[in-house]
C-alpha cells in the first residue's frame, strides 16, 4: 500500500474517533449518567454500537427528610376535572367579573353560589368514597346546598326594588339551581341545561341593555352562562346517568373531607418528582452488510439501519415497463373488471328515514306524578280534572308534558312552569318568581291567581291567558302562535276583557333598518 493509501486511512481513522467522542458526549448529556464505553488500545471500529449502562436505582431517602413523608392521597380524576374546569376555571373567572362590576349585594350572592360549588364538590367526594345512602341521610347532606340556595333568593327578592340591577340579581338566582343536578336520578345534564336556559333569559337582558354602554356587563352575564354550560359538559361527561356512588365505600353519615384529601386544589406534602426520561436509542454509524449470516435487526436498530442506506433504500423497489402503465394503454384500462359490491349497505350510505308510527297506534304510557330533585313531574295523563301539587317550595319547577284534557292545580309559590306537548289541558297557578313556558300545545288555557314576570309562548295554537289584577305587568312574549288571546280584568265581579295577540304584521326598511308594526284592520 502506498504512503498516500495510508495517510489516507489515518485521517478516517482520527475523523471516526472524533465523532465517536462527541456521540459518547450527546449520549452522555440526554441521559444524565455515564455510559461505558470498552477500553480500545487501537483505533474503534466504524460500525461501533453506543449502549447504554443500566441505570441505578435513586438512592433511599433518609428518615425525616421530605422525600421520606408519604404522600397525600390522589383525588379521584373526576374531582380534579371538577377542581380544574369549575371551581378554579369559569367559577374564578365569574367571581373576578362579578368583583369588577362594584356592586356589594351582588358581590355577595356570587360568593353565595361559589359556596354552592363548593358544598357540591363535597357531596361529589362523598360518592366517590361511599355507597349511596337512604333518602333521608341524602337529605341530609343536601340540607347545606339548600340553605345557601334559599339564601341566593332571599337577596333577589330583596332586591326587586333596584331596578338598575334587578336582572343581574334574577339571573343569578335562576342559574343558582343548577347544583340540584346531583338529585336527578336520571339524565342530570338536562336539568342542568334547563337552569342554564332560565339564567339565559335574562342574562340575555342584560346584554342587550349594557351592550352599548358598559362591556363589563356583558363580559359577566356571559361569564356565568359559561360556568353553567361547563358545568353541564363536566355532568355529561363524568356522572351521564346521574351521580355516581361508590358501591365497596363506607357510610355517608360518617363521611369526612380529611378522609379523602381536603379541600381543593391543596395538598400536605409536594408531588413526587417526574420519571426519568427514558434511555436514548441505540445509535449505529454504519448500516450492517446486508449478506451478514448473523440475526436479522428488529426494532428502533433495524430503523435507523434502513434511514442510514440513503439513497440505496431504493434499490429494491421494481421499474415498471411502459407496457404495464395503464396511462399509456387504454386496452388495459378497458379490460380491468370492476370489483363486485359488498351486499351490505355502506354505513355511510343514506337511507330512508324510517316512518313514524302514528298516534292512534303509539301504546300510552302510564301517567305518572313525582318530585325529581327540584322538579315536579306531571305526564301522560288523560281526562283528569283534578291534579293537585300543594306540596310545592319556591326553589322547585313544575314540568307538564303529553297531558290532554286535563286541569292542573299549583298551590303555592314556585320557581317557574313548563308545558310542552299538550293537548286541551288547563293549568292554575298562584304566583312564580320565574318564566311560564308554553311550548308545542294545542287549546290550552292558563290563569294565574298572583303574580307572574314573565309568559312564553311557542308553536302553540289556540290559548287563553287569564291574568290577575296584580298579575297586569307580565311581560308576554310569543313566536309562531295562532289565536292566542289575553283576559284582562275590568271590575270587581269578576268580569275579563279578551284582547287578542296579533299575529300579523307590516315590515317596511326605513334607514337602511326594518321597522315591523301591527297590522289593524277598520271598518
Amino acid at each position: 500500500m502506498s504512503s498516500q493509501g495510508l495517510n489516507s486511512l489515518a485521517t478516517i481513522i482520527k475523523r471516526l474517533e472524533a465523532a465517536t467522542s462527541r456521540l459518547e458526549d450527546l449520549a452522555v448529556v440526554q441521559s444524565g449518567g455515564a455510559l461505558s464505553f470498552p477500553e480500545a488500545t487501537a483505533a474503534r471500529p466504524a460500525s461501533t454500537i453506543i449502549s447504554q449502562r443500566p441505570t441505578s436505582p435513586p438512592p433511599q431517602a433518609k428518615a425525616g427528610s421530605i422525600a421520606s413523608e408519604a404522600a397525600p392521597d390522589a383525588v379521584p380524576a373526576s374531582i380534579a376535572a371538577y377542581d380544574e374546569r369549575i371551581i378554579n376555571g369559569k367559577l374564578s373567572v365569574f367571581l373576578e367579573q362579578t368583583k369588577g362590576l362594584g356592586q356589594a349585594k351582588l358581590e355577595e350572592q356570587a360568593k353565595l353560589v361559589a359556596s354552592l360549588f363548593q358544598k357540591t364538590r363535597s357531596v361529589l367526594l362523598c360518592a366517590t368514597a361511599c355507597m349511596k345512602p337512604s333518602d333521608t341521610d341524602f337529605a341530609a347532606l343536601m340540607a347545606p346546598i339548600h340553605a345557601t340556595f334559599n339564601a341566593v333568593t332571599k337577596i333577589k327578592d330583596e332586591s326587586r326594588s333596584n331596578r338598575e340591577w334587578s336582572l343581574h340579581f334574577q339571573t343569578i338566582s335562576d342559574g343558582a339551581g343548577c347544583v340540584g343536578w346531583v338529585q336527578a336520578p336520571s339524565s342530570p345534564a338536562e336539568a342542568v341545561k334547563e337552569q342554564k336556559e332560565a339564567a339565559e333569559f335574562y342574562a340575555n337582558r342584560v346584554i342587550s341593555t349594557y351592550k352599548e354602554k358598559d362591556k363589563k356587563h356583558v363580559d359577566w352575564a356571559r361569564s356565568y352562562i359559561a360556568l353553567i354550560e361547563e358545568l353541564r359538559k363536566y355532568v355529561l361527561e363524568y356522572h351521564k346517568m346521574g351521580l355516581i356512588w361508590n358501591p365497596k365505600g363506607g357510610k355517608a353519615t360518617e363521611f369526612s373531607l380529611e378522609s379523602v384529601g381536603g379541600a381543593p386544589g391543596k395538598s400536605s406534602a409536594p408531588l413526587p418528582p417526574p420519571p426519568p426520561p427514558p434511555p436514548p436509542p441505540l445509535i449505529e454509524t454504519t448500516p450492517p452488510p446486508a449478506s451478514s449470516g448473523g440475526a436479522a435487526l428488529t426494532g428502533t436498530a433495524a430503523v435507523f439501519a434502513q434511514l442510514n442506506q440513503g439513497m440505496d433504500i431504493t434499490k429494491g423497489l421494481r421499474k415498471v415497463e411502459k407496457s404495464e402503465m395503464t396511462h399509456k394503454n387504454p386496452s388495459l384500462r378497458v379490460s380491468s373488471t370492476v370489483p363486485a359490491r359488498s351486499p351490505s349497505p355502506s354505513p355511510t350510505s343514506k337511507q330512508p328515514p324510517k316512518p313514524k308510527k302514528p298516534v292512534s297506534l303509539q301504546a300510552k304510557k302510564p301517567p305518572k306524578k313525582e318530585l325529581q330533585g327540584g322538579k315536579w313531574i306531571v305526564e301522560h295523563y288523560e281526562n283528569d280534572k283534578e291534579i293537585v301539587l300543594d306540596d310545592v317550595s319556591i326553589s322547585q319547577v313544575v314540568a307538564l308534558y303529553g297531558c290532554k284534557n286535563c286541569v292542573v292545580q299549583v298551590k303555592g309559590k314556585i320557581n317557574g312552569v313548563t308545558m310542552t306537548n299538550c293537548q286541551k289541558t288547563s293549568i292554575v297557578i298562584d304566583s312564580t318568581i320565574s318564566v311560564i313556558s308554553i311550548t308545542n300545545c294545542q287549546s290550552f288555557q292558563l290563569q294565574i291567581l298572583g303574580t307572574a314576570p314573565t309568559i312564553q309562548i311557542e308553536t302553540t295554537d289556540f290559548g287563553q291567558v287569564f291574568l290577575s289584577e296584580t298579575c297586569l305587568g307580565a311581560e308576554i312574549i310569543t313566536a309562531k302562535c295562532s289565536a292566542i288571546n289575553i283576559s284582562i280584568p275590568t271590575g270587581s265581579e269578576g268580569d275579563f276583557s279578551e284582547k287578542p295577540v296579533p299575529e300579523m304584521l307590516r315590515t317596511v326598511i326605513q334607514d337602511g333598518k326594518l321597522v315591523s308594526s301591527i297590522v289593524e284592520h277598520s271598518g
